[in-house]
């Protein structure tokens, strides 16, 4: 309650008993005329604390969200890489020992012309498969 002069707000004041009643029990705060700039100002600030930490919890939860996220895609990452390392090591393994032996097996054979069997095959010549 604004109280418009001080004369009238230093008598509510002077009885601190009426003054603590007042505002415990019936729940009015006193201002007068000195006093309303500081108490408006204490209402903003714990306005202002109130909607920080409204702020401060929601991304307090967010953060612990992304938290628990960022542990599940570590983990599917790392069996990706894991499948990828695997993938890539039967790639070496057909690269060089299945190479090698098809290359050994094939030296055995001897054909007496080249162009008939790229034929058969459907393949091209080498010259013509790299040309730009």
């Amino acid at each position: 309650m604004f109280v418009p002069t001080e004369g009238l707000y230093s008598e509510i004041v002077r009885n601190p008993v009426f003054f603590d009643d007042l505002r415990r029990e019936e729940q009015i705060i006193v201002a007068g005329p000195s006093t309303l700039s500081a108490l408006l100002n204490s209402l903003s600030v714990g306005f202002k604390t109130l909607n920080i930490q409204k702020s401060a919890d929601h991304i307090s939860k967010t953060l612990a969200s992304v938290k628990t996220e960022f542990g599940k895609f570590g983990g599917i990452l790392v069996k990706a890489q894991k499948h990828l390392q695997h993938a890539s090591g039967n790639i070496d393994e057909l690269l060089n020992r299945r190479t090698t032996a098809i290359e050994r097996t094939l030296r055995h054979i001897e054909l007496s012309e080249g162009e008939p069997a790229l034929d058969l095959l459907h393949f091209q010549k080498d010259e013509e498969e790299y040309e730009d």
